[in-house]
C-alpha cells in the first residue's frame, strides 16, 4: 500500500471535520458562553487523560499486527481479540473511577459557579459511560491501522467526526444550552461513530470463531504497551495542564482565550499526525536501516510542509481571529495563538522521531523524555503564568516542545543532520513571527506571506530530496497523461 497515499487519506480524513469544527466553535460560544465553554474545555481535557487507561494497548496491538501480517490468521485473531476485551474492560474501570472522582476534581482545578457545577454533576455519568467506547474505539482502529485500511477507516471516521461535531451544537440550541446536554449529545455520537469502525475491523479479520483470548498474548501486549502507558500517563498531562492552571488561576472565563487558539494550532498537526499514522506500520516492519531513512527523509518532508501551513498563518494571525470571532477575542489571544503556532512547527517534527522510536521497539525513549519534562515544565508553566499571563503559558509550552523535539531526535540518532537541514526553515518562521508583532497593515503581511511561500517552497525543492523526488514524479505523470 502506497505511503503517500495513506498519508493523504489520513490527511483528508482529519481535515474535512476541522471544516465543521471551525464553523461550529463561534457558535458554540454564543450559546453556551465563555464559562461553559471553558469549563468543557477542561471536560474534554480530563477525558482525554483518562485515555491513559488503554494503557497502549492500541498502539501495541498495531505495532504487534503489523509485525504478524505474514503469521497464521488465527495468531491475529488472538491479538485483536485479546486486545479488544482488555481495552474495553479497562474502559469501564475508566469510567467507574471518573463517577468517584470526576466532579471533585474538576471542581477543585477550576473556579466554577454553583448552577454550573450542578450542571457538571449531571454530566459526570456521560463522561464515565464514554470512556469505555473510547477505549474500545482505540482498539478497533489499531486494527484496522496494522492492515493499512486507511482510506475506509478514514471514511468511517470523517461520518463519525461529522455527527460529534454537529450533534451537541444542535442539542445545546433546541433542547437547553447546558453542559449536561452537550456531554450526552457527545457520548452518543461517539458511540455511533465507533460502531462502523468495529464492524469494518471484525470483519477485516473475518471473525467467525469464539473469542480467543489467552494469558501469553496479554503479557506480550503489556509488555511493549507498558512504556507506551507511561507515555499515556505524562503527554496528556503536558498538553492539558497549562489550560488546568489557566483555569484555576484565572478563572474558566479566561480560558478560551488560551484554549481556542490552542485547538486552532493544534489542527495544524493533521498533516504530520496523518504522516506518522501512515508511517508507523511500515517503520514497525523494516529494519533499523531503511526505518532510520525513512526518519530522516520524513522530518524534513514534514518541516517543510509544516513551514508553508505554519509562516503563513503565523503572518494572518490576527486577522483570523478578527474575522473568525471578533477584534476583542482577537487583541487578547493572536499573540497566544502566534506563539502556539511557532511551537506547532516544531511539534510537527517531532511527531516522526516519536512514532520511530515506538515502530522500531524503543517505546520506553519517549516515556523517559517525556517523565523527565514533566516536573521542570511545571515550574516553568507556574513562572510564566504568574509573570505573563496567558502568554507566559504559551511560551512555556513552546519551550517543552522545542526541548521534547531536540531529545527525541538526538536519541534516534538524527538530531544534527535534521537540524542542519532544517536551520533555514527555523529562520524563515522566525522572519515570519519577528513580522507579525511588528507590522499590522494587511496588505505588507499578504505581500510577504506570498514572499516567505515562495523562498520555502523553492528551498524544499532544491534542497530536500524527498520533495524533488515527488514533484518531479509528479510533473512525469503528468506530461504522460497528457501526451497518452
Amino acid at each position: 500500500m502506497s505511503l503517500k497515499k495513506n498519508t493523504l487519506y489520513n490527511l483528508l480524513g482529519a481535515t474535512a471535520p476541522l471544516v465543521i469544527i471551525i464553523a461550529t466553535t463561534p457558535l458554540y460560544l454564543k450559546a453556551i458562553g465563555n464559562e461553559r465553554y471553558g469549563i468543557l474545555a477542561l471536560v474534554w481535557l480530563l477525558f482525554g487523560y483518562f485515555g491513559l487507561f488503554d494503557f497502549g494497548l492500541s498502539r501495541a496491538t498495531s505495532n504487534r499486527l503489523s509485525i504478524a501480517s505474514n503469521q497464521a490468521p488465527s495468531r491475529q485473531q488472538e491479538l485483536f481479540t485479546t486486545s479488544l476485551i482488555l481495552n474495553t474492560g479497562l474502559g469501564v474501570v475508566a469510567g467507574m473511577i471518573i463517577l468517584l472522582i470526576g466532579l471533585p476534581l474538576l471542581e477543585n482545578l477550576s473556579k466554577i459557579s454553583a448552577p454550573l457545577n450542578t450542571e457538571l454533576a449531571r454530566a459526570v455519568p456521560w463522561i464515565a459511560g464514554l470512556l469505555p467506547i473510547s477505549t474500545m474505539g482505540s482498539a478497533v482502529t489499531g486494527a484496522l491501522e496494522s492492515r493499512e485500511r486507511f482510506l475506509a477507516l478514514n471514511i468511517a471516521q470523517f461520518f463519525g467526526s461529522l455527527h460529534l461535531a454537529v450533534a451537541p451544537l444542535l442539542a445545546v440550541l433546541w433542547i437547553e444550552p447546558s453542559i449536561e446536554i452537550a456531554v450526552a449529545a457527545t457520548a452518543i455520537s461517539r458511540a455511533i461513530g465507533v460502531f462502523p469502525i468495529a464492524i469494518l475491523a471484525w470483519r477485516q479479520y473475518e471473525m467467525r470463531q469464539p473469542l480467543i483470548f489467552r494469558k501469553e498474548t496479554i503479557k506480550d501486549l503489556f509488555a511493549y504497551g507498558g512504556w507506551i502507558t507511561a507515555t499515556n500517563v505524562i503527554s496528556p498531562l503536558l498538553v492539558s495542564i497549562d489550560q488546568f492552571l489557566i483555569a484555576g488561576i484565572k478563572g474558566a472565563a479566561a480560558l478560551p482565550y488560551y484554549s481556542i487558539p490552542f485547538s486552532l494550532a493544534s489542527k495544524m498537526l493533521i498533516l504530520p499526525n496523518a504522516a506518522a499514522r501512515a508511517l508507523f506500520p511500515k517503520i514497525s516492519r523494516q529494519d533499523s536501516i531503511e526505518a532510520k531513512a525513512s526518519l530522516i527523509g520524513y522530518c524534513e518532508t514534514i518541516g517543510l510542509l509544516m513551514s508553508l501551513i505554519c509562516g503563513p498563518s503565523l503572518l494572518v494571525s490576527h486577522y483570523v481571529l478578527l474575522l473568525w470571532i471578533d477584534s476583542a477575542f482577537a487583541d487578547n489571544a493572536s499573540m497566544v495563538l502566534r506563539i502556539i503556532v511557532l511551537g506547532a512547527w516544531l511539534n510537527g517534527i517531532a511527531s516522526i522521531p516519536y512514532i520511530y522510536l515506538q515502530g522500531q521497539r524503543r517505546p520506553e525513549v519517549p516515556a523517559k523524555i517525556h517523565a523527565a519534562e514533566i516536573i521542570p515544565y511545571i515550574f516553568l508553566l507556574w513562572g510564566m503564568v504568574a509573570w505573563l499571563g496567558l502568554v507566559g503559558a504559551a511560551l512555556a509550552w513552546a519551550i517543552r516542545v522545542a526541548v521534547d523535539a531536540a531529545l527525541l531526535l538526538h536519541f534516534s540518532g538524527v538530531l544534527k543532520n535534521v537540524v542542519t537541514r532544517l536551520f533555514p526553515l527555523a529562520v524563515l518562521q522566525s522572519t515570519a513571527f519577528a513580522l507579525s508583532i511588528t507590522h499590522h497593515n494587511f496588505s505588507t503581511l499578504l505581500a510577504g506571506t506570498v514572499l516567505l511561500v515562495g523562498v520555502t517552497a523553492g528551498y524544499g525543492y532544491l534542497c530536500i530530496p524527498l520533495v524533488k523526488e515527488t514533484v518531479n514524479q509528479f510533473i512525469s505523470n503528468l506530461i504522460i497523461k497528457r501526451n497518452l
